[in-house]
């Protein structure tokens, strides 16, 4: 999904998402993949921040704090919906 096309709660891509909070100091709401890279798994997160899903970010699996599946329709609501809720490395 590209990051000018805007998002719609009964029109989200297909996947799997989730609510991930990393190390406890930041969460991310988005569609979750398990991906391999650099020769170990990775969490990659396509964070959802106001009406665009924003391109994918890889955790670690040690920096995983909580990992909270959910519908699509509750990350669609649970998403940020202003700048000062997008963390920082985002």
């Amino acid at each position: 999904m590209s990051e000018t096309t805007p998002l719609i709660a009964t029109a989200l891509p297909e996947g799997e998402y989730a609510i991930v909070e990393a190390l406890g100091h930041r969460t991310l709401v988005g569609r979750v993949t398990e991906v391999e890279r650099f020769g170990t798994k990775m969490l990659q997160v396509e964070p959802m921040f106001g009406d665009v899903m924003l391109g994918p970010v890889l955790l670690g699996g040690g920096s995983i704090y909580q990992f909270t599946p959910c519908a699509p329709e509750v990350a669609f609501a649970r998403r940020p919906k202003h700048a000062y809720q997008l963390p920082a490395s985002v």
